[in-house]
Order: C-alpha cells, then sequence, then structure tokens
C-alpha cells in the first residue's frame, strides 16, 4: 500500500454499529458523508470501509481531488476560534474548557456527541 494513502487512512475515523433496519453492521467513514459498509460483524464492517476508503483516497489523490476534512468540527473550530468566545462555546456546550482548548491545540478529535453539542452551541450563542 502506498505510503501516502497508509498515511491517510489514519485521519479518518470509522464508526460501526448494528442496523435493526439492514440488518447487518454498518460502518461509517468519519469526514466522507456518503462513504459506508456492512459486514456481518463489527470487524468486517470496519474491514470493508478500510477498502473503500483506500479506493476513494486513490482516486482523489489520482484525479487532484480536495480531501474531505477528518474533522469537520474541528476544522471549523480552528476558523473560528480567533472569533470564539471558548469559554461561552465550553459552557453552552458542556465540555470543559480545559478540555475544548486542549482538543483545538492537539487536534484531538471530538466524540460524535461533543461535535453535536457543540454544533448546537454554535447555533446558539454569537460568535467574539
Amino acid at each position: 500500500m502506498d505510503k501516502k494513502i497508509k498515511e491517510l487512512l489514519h485521519r479518518y475515523p470509522i464508526t460501526a454499529a448494528y442496523s435493526e433496519e439492514d440488518a447487518c453492521f454498518v460502518a461509517r467513514v468519519i469526514g466522507f458523508r456518503n462513504l459506508a459498509a456492512h459486514g456481518d460483524t463489527h470487524e468486517e464492517s470496519v474491514r470493508e470501509a478500510r477498502i473503500a476508503l483506500t479506493g476513494a483516497l486513490k482516486v482523489m489523490l489520482a484525479h487532484g481531488r480536495e480531501l474531505p476534512a477528518p474533522d469537520p468540527i474541528l476544522d471549523e473550530l480552528r476558523a473560528l476560534r480567533p472569533l470564539l468566545n471558548l469559554a461561552r462555546l465550553s459552557k453552552a456546550a458542556g465540555i470543559p474548557r480545559t478540555t475544548l482548548t486542549s482538543r483545538l491545540e492537539h487536534g484531538t478529535r471530538f466524540t460524535h456527541a461533543e461535535a453535536g453539542r457543540i454544533h448546537r452551541a454554535l447555533a446558539g450563542i454569537a460568535v467574539a
């Protein structure tokens, strides 16, 4: 596997859960809205998603396409950081300010629940 692809694979987390509707495990790649895979087990769905991600990355790189942000909320917060009142945002999102600041500085991913709370908080407060 290409070294560049190998490095990129680690930037995109894969989540998987059992889907009653589909009667199988469905894995999704964070940052790729329409990339999903399924399998009879959690591990199989993740493995299939990783194969699909590898293919998507190869095609996108070969055609010079821009890769999606691995953690859209992290990128959004970094872009808005000069305008944000982090104390107010952390209170509105229910995330300790030290945690919010640390994740922004170190590039640590937010959980799905945290990202949802941050989005709701951003919608409910004004910047600055």
